[in-house]
Parts: structure tokens; sequence; C-alpha cells
């Protein structure tokens, strides 16, 4: 409201600016070249205050007024002055810019209308009549224009402001997946690692060293996930096959045998690290969630996509060290990108984790 309020002041005092400016035309003009009633065209030229108070919140109804005044000059008499017409363009050009194509037809056709009267009174010539119509359509339609090819570039500025921001966002999701998908797992086994050297020395101040080790990482993990929560989830990384098995020998550690078969030649370097992702989720959730003493990993290249699958013989239970519960949910988005696949949870042998990427499907 204030804005609006402000912008009708401070069209009202151009009103009156233009106002005063006629007034003091017409006052100016020779009183032999006035044909009818001076203070008739006087009383006319007040019509311009309105006009130009409403030309933003109501701009038809300012060409609307202005033209009626036009309309009714006829009756009251004629002289030589410019400023009423030069008006009329400016209040065509509000036209253009405040309203809409069918809006801006309709203020045209009624300025176009009631210049039919003077027409008709002054002798015009065709030629004239085009002329004051081709100024009329040019004031209204350069406007026009202008502000369609402003809300253009607009538009263009705020979807390249949200492209950037969308980017900024991306950027901030790979970052937490990253985060998730490596010190994630990696602080894992060093929880898991400590907790186990604890409960197998007898010496009090390895057991304190150790016990320091593991309660570390636990916190660690905590305020791992915590981040997480305030950057989301990520994506893009580099490791890829020749990695499993520094992978799988970080989980034997644990005491868990781990048989890998990999035999899935020439991937793409894109899908090589999403399979990396989908054994590193799935052996980590084998520490984390299952009692399992065994697990298979298998990365097969079959026709038309490649398979891979983390099996265990264990179970579901509660997790030995703090989770996020954000892996299964960011795995499955990654294999989205590639129009891929992803099953997990207890089977009759174990727990089960299986994803399948077409080749060239991303």
């Amino acid at each position: 409201m204030r804005v609006l309020r402000s912008g009708l002041v401070r069209d009202a005092l151009l009103g009156l600016a233009v106002v005063a400016a006629a007034e003091l035309e017409l006052l100016t003009v020779d009183p032999g070249e006035v044909d009818g009633s001076l203070a008739g065209l006087h009383l006319l030229s007040l019509a311009l205050l309105p006009a130009f108070t409403i030309r933003r919140v109501s701009p038809v109804g300012a060409v609307g007024v202005v033209a009626l005044a036009f309309a009714c000059q006829p009756l009251l008499g004629s002289a030589p002055v410019a400023v009423p017409f030069l008006a009329l363009l400016f209040l065509l050009a509000s036209l253009g810019w405040y309203a809409g194509t069918a809006a801006g037809a309709l203020g045209v056709g009624l300025t176009l209308l009631a210049a039919v009267p003077s027409a008709l009174v002054d002798g015009s010539t065709p030629a004239d009549l085009v002329v004051n119509a081709t100024v009329v359509v040019a004031a209204w339609g350069s406007a026009h224009l202008v502000r369609i090819a402003t809300d253009r570039r607009v538009a263009a500025e705020v979807e390249a402001d949200r492209a950037a921001r969308d980017a900024v966002a991306d950027e901030r999701e790979r970052i937490s997946r990253d985060l998730h998908d490596s010190l994630g797992h990696a602080l894992t086994l060093i929880t898991l690692h400590a907790g186990g050297a604890r409960e197998g020395t007898r010496q009090p101040q390895d057991r304190t060293a150790f016990e320091y080790i593991e309660h570390a990482g636990r916190e660690a993990l905590v305020d791992l996930h915590r981040f997480l929560e305030l950057l989301g989830p990520g994506e893009d990384e580099a490791p890829g096959l020749a990695h499993l098995p520094q992978l799988v020998e970080g989980v034997r550690g644990q005491g868990i045998d781990v048989d890998l078969a990999v035999a899935a030649d020439g991937l793409p370097a894109s899908v090589e690290t999403t399979v990396y992702r989908v054994v590193q989720e799935g052996l980590t959730n084998v520490v984390r969630h299952s009692a399992a003493r065994r697990a298979v990993v298998e990365v097969r290249r079959e026709p038309g996509e490649v398979r891979t699958t983390v099996r265990d013989d264990g179970h579901a239970v509660a997790p030995r060290v703090p989770s996020s519960g954000r892996g299964l949910v960011g795995l499955r988005e990654r294999l989205g990108l590639f129009h891929g696949t992803l099953e997990y949870g207890d089977t009759p042998s174990g727990w089960l984790l299986e994803a399948r990427i077409p080749l060239g499907g991303a």
C-alpha cells in the first residue's frame, strides 16, 4: 500500500504539472486563433489531472478520460495547442507499459474513436487521419514492445539466478554424498576396529587408548551425520572397480569373511564409480546392521547391464554404530541417473542388496 500510495502521489503531482503547462499554453494563445469557448478549453484541460493520477492503476481508464475530453472538444471549440496531444501520447505509452495486449487494443480503439468528431469538424484529410492513427498506435505499441522485452530479460535473469542456486545446491549435495560414502565408511571401520581391539586386549593402558579411539570415532560419525543434514546428499566420485579389493579388506578386518568376484571389464568410469558405491554401501550395512559372519560381493557384466549384488548370512539388527539412514536413499537416487534399479531386504538365507545398471542408459 505504501508503494501504491507513493505512486499515486507522484502521478498526481505529474498531472498537476501537465495541467499547469496546458493552462499556461492556453493563456499564451492569441485569442484570435481560438475557435469557440476558451473557458471551455481550460475546463477540458483539467481532465488531465485524474487521467495522470490513475495512469498506473487503470491505464485504460486514464486513456479513456482523455479520449472523452477530445471527443467533447468540438462542442467547445479548438485552439492551436500541443500539450493535451502530447499528454495523450504519454498516457498511451503508459497504457502500453502497464496494461496487457487486449487492454491496450481497447485503449487505442477508444482513442481513435474519440478522434472521429474532431476529424469531421476540422475537415481532416485521409492523410491526416492515417498520420494521426499511426502516431497513436506507435506511442502505445513501442512502449508495449519495450515492456515485453523487459519482461523477457527479467525472466531470463530470474532463471539464471535460479540455475545458479541450483548449481550451488547440486554441489552441496555432491559434497554430502562424498562425505557419506567415503568418510562415513572409513569412520565406521575405525570405530569397529577400535572396539574389537579394546575387547581383545588385557592391558589397561591399551584398553583405555582403544576406548578413546572408539568414542572419538562414534562422536565423529555423529558430527558427520549432523553436517550432512546441513549439506544435503551429493554425487560424482573417482573410485572404481580397482578399489574394491581394498574396500573388502577393510571389512574382513572386522572378522567378516568376504568373497569378491568381479567380471565386468570395459565399464564407463561413471558406472564403475556407481558400482563401487553400491558395494561400499552394501558392506557398510553388513558391518552396521547385520550379525553376519560371511558376505559375498559379485559384480558381473551381463547383456545390456551390469549387476552388483552384496549378500550375507545375517539378518537386520540394531546398528552397532550411529547411522544417518540416508545411504540407501542416496544410492537409489544415484542409480536413477543411469535408469538403474536397487532392491534390498531380508531373504531366507540372509540380507541381500542388488543393483542393476543398464549400460548406455545414463
